[in-house]
C-alpha cells in the first residue's frame, strides 16, 4: 500500500507536461523521450542502442536527440527517443558524467555546474518523483509563493515559475 503524507510536498505540473518536461532519474542510463517530447534532432545520429526494461522485454532507441537546455554542458544534453514509453527520463548519470551536480530536496531539485545553479526542477504531486522542464522558455527559475511549511495557504500549487 502506497502512503501518501497528508504535507506531500511538490507542485502541480505545468500544461502539457508530458511533453514539456521529464522526469529526472537517477537509475535511467540514458536521457530517453517520448516521440512527441519538445527536443532538437542530433546532427549525428547514432545506431539505435537495445535497453533492458523491468519487466525483461527490449526497447529500441529511434533518434538521437538534443535536449532544448542550452545551459546544460552539451554531453549532458543528449538523449534518445523510444517508441511506447510513458514518460521522458533525464538520466542523473549522464548529467554527473557531464560534470554537472545534481541536489534533489524535499520540494525540488537543483541542477548545478560549475559552481552555478544551471536549472531547477519541482517535486511532483501525484508520483512524489522529481521533474524539470525540458526547455528553458520562459525562465528556468522557480521559486516559492509562499513559506514551504505552510501548506494549508499554498492551495493547489506550492512554486511558480518565474521568467528571469
Amino acid at each position: 500500500m502506497n502512503i501518501i503524507p497528508k504535507d506531500n510536498p511538490g507542485c502541480t505540473n505545468p500544461p502539457n507536461y508530458k511533453n514539456t518536461t521529464a522526469f529526472i532519474d537517477s537509475v535511467a542510463s540514458l536521457t530517453l523521450l517520448q516521440q512527441q517530447a519538445v527536443y532538437k534532432l542530433a546532427l549525428v545520429q547514432e545506431r539505435n542502442k537495445t535497453l533492458g526494461t523491468p519487466n525483461g522485454s527490449a526497447m529500441q532507441t529511434s533518434k538521437t536527440i538534443e535536449l532544448l537546455l542550452p545551459k546544460l554542458p552539451p554531453p549532458a544534453r543528449k538523449g534518445y527517443t523510444v517508441p511506447g514509453i510513458t514518460n521522458n527520463l533525464v538520466s542523473v548519470a549522464e548529467l554527473c558524467d557531464a560534470w554537472c551536480t545534481v541536489f534533489f530536496h524535499k520540494y525540488g531539485v537543483d541542477i548545478g555546474f560549475e559552481g552555478k545553479t544551471i536549472g531547477r526542477g519541482w517535486r511532483d504531486r501525484p508520483s512524489r518523483l522529481w521533474r524539470i522542464p525540458l526547455t528553458s522558455e520562459g525562465g528556468d527559475r522557480i521559486t516559492p509563493k509562499t513559506n514551504p511549511t505552510d501548506f494549508t495557504s499554498v492551495g493547489n500549487s506550492m512554486y511558480h515559475i518565474q521568467a528571469n
